[in-house]
């Protein structure tokens, strides 16, 4: 009598990536009860930038669902995490203002907030083939990324606001240059403390 042996393996399910660093164009689309908003633009991130404090520079060519839109609605911003504090810059109003500190809360998002993330299955973006990652915070969030977790492809904040990556020019690599302040600096606060939250 012959014993015959299975071997079961089991595949691990895949586990969320969030980069230290990358930079893509983005499609982002919110809708809320009372308004629906379409804006283009780019997210930079790079963790390892001076010295390790990191930075992060999101563009928007319509900020008016972010902080920026309490002060300019309608107008372009990148919302800036620099040298510990975040800025919102109004580069076709040539403005800017000092947001919240990182202490507040307002740095760059950094891997571990991916923690404790459920895979959430396959989703299709534009046509390729994304892993899913249920992340609740105060909402339920998703983050999707290629299957072999080498690229982001949406950004899923409760279901209102969809931060779609492109796959062209996406990068790991970011100049330096995209997260300088503006000449002159950003030193006048956006609104009250508290306001830019």
């Amino acid at each position: 009598m012959l014993l015959c042996t299975a071997l079961l393996t089991f595949s691990a399910a895949p586990q969320p990536a969030w980069p230290n660093s990358f930079i893509s164009n983005f499609t982002e689309n919110f809708k809320a009860d009372s308004f629906s908003k379409n804006s283009t633009g780019f997210y930079a991130l790079d963790l390892g930038f001076d010295g390790g404090k990191g930075a992060q520079a999101i563009y928007r060519s319509d900020g008016t669902n972010t902080n920026c839109g309490q002060f300019h609605p309608g107008a372009a911003c990148t919302q800036l995490a620099v040298n510990e504090q975040r800025y919102l810059i109004f580069p076709e109003l040539n403005t800017c203002c000092t947001c919240c500190s990182w202490k507040d809360g307002c740095g760059p998002i950094i891997p571990g907030w991916t923690r404790g993330a459920k895979y959430a299955g396959q989703k299709s973006i534009n046509g390729e083939t994304c892993d899913d990652f249920l992340i609740q915070g105060f909402e339920a969030n998703h983050l999707l990324q290629t299957t072999d977790g080498a690229r982001l492809c949406e950004l899923d904040n409760a279901g209102s606001d969809h931060m779609y990556f492109s796959r062209v020019g996406y990068a790991t690599k970011v100049d330096p240059s995209v997260f300088a302040l503006p000449a002159g600096g950003c030193s006048e606060r956006c609104g009250k403390k508290g306001e830019c939250q």
